[in-house]
C-alpha cells in the first residue's frame, strides 16, 4: 500500500513514478547503504516528464512514447454494490 500511495502522490504532484523489478538486493543496499538484516521490497523511480524524447530510443520506444494506450472506461473496472 505504501508503494501505490507513493505512486499516487507522485502523481498528483505532477511527477512520473514507476516501481522496476529485477534489481540486485545486495546491490541496492551497499549503494544506499541499507543494513544487512533489512530487505528491498521494492524500488520506485521517481521523475518529471521530459520536454523531448530521448534519442537512445528504438523506434518501437519513440512510438510507444507519443501514442500512449488507450485506457478502459470507469464503467469496466468499477462496479458500485455489485459486481455485473
Amino acid at each position: 500500500m505504501a508503494t501505490a500511495f507513493l505512486i499516487l502522490r507522485a502523481t498528483e504532484l505532477g511527477l512520473v513514478a514507476h516501481p522496476i523489478a529485477g534489481y540486485n538486493e545486495e546491490g541496492v543496499k551497499k549503494a544506499l547503504g541499507i543494513p544487512d538484516d533489512m530487505t528491498v521490497i521494492t524500488l520506485v523511480m521517481v521523475g518529471k516528464h521530459s520536454e523531448s524524447i530521448s534519442p537512445v530510443l528504438s523506434d518501437k520506444q519513440i512510438e510507444a512514447e507519443k501514442k500512449r494506450p488507450e485506457r478502459l472506461s470507469m464503467e469496466k473496472v468499477v462496479y458500485l454494490n455489485r459486481f455485473k
